[in-house]
């Protein structure tokens, strides 16, 4: 996983893992609708799926990427477009080996590697 160092000068996701183009933000001011747009415009320029992994200071980490993406790996059917926001360390989980397994109370983060 390299770093888009250009990205900024040049366009494009901060970085590319496996199928995801991800864009990542760290601001005081939370601007998810305008980041998402760029994370979706920059995906689409390398062919990935989109990632927005974002954060205020003090708050955990967040990750949106879309609700056909995210039941793509876990199976399932999507009904219309929705985003759907996990966990920094579902994110991660969604980078490597997606098995996600289901519970009385409905979807957990629990995943078995």
């Amino acid at each position: 996983m390299d770093r888009n160092l250009v990205q900024t000068r040049e366009g494009g996701a901060d970085t590319v893992v496996g199928d995801w183009a991800i864009e990542v933000k760290r601001q005081e001011t939370l601007s998810v609708a305008v980041w998402w747009v760029q994370a979706v415009d920059q995906a689409k320029r390398v062919n990935k799926k989109p990632m927005l992994i974002y954060r205020k200071s003090r708050m955990p980490w967040r990750v949106i990427v879309t609700a056909q993406d995210f039941i793509a790996l876990y199976g399932g059917t999507v009904i219309f477009d929705e985003l759907i926001e996990v966990s920094l360390s579902l994110g991660i989980r969604l980078l490597s080996n997606p098995h996600m397994t289901e519970d009385p109370q409905g979807w957990q983060t629990k995943v078995n590697i």
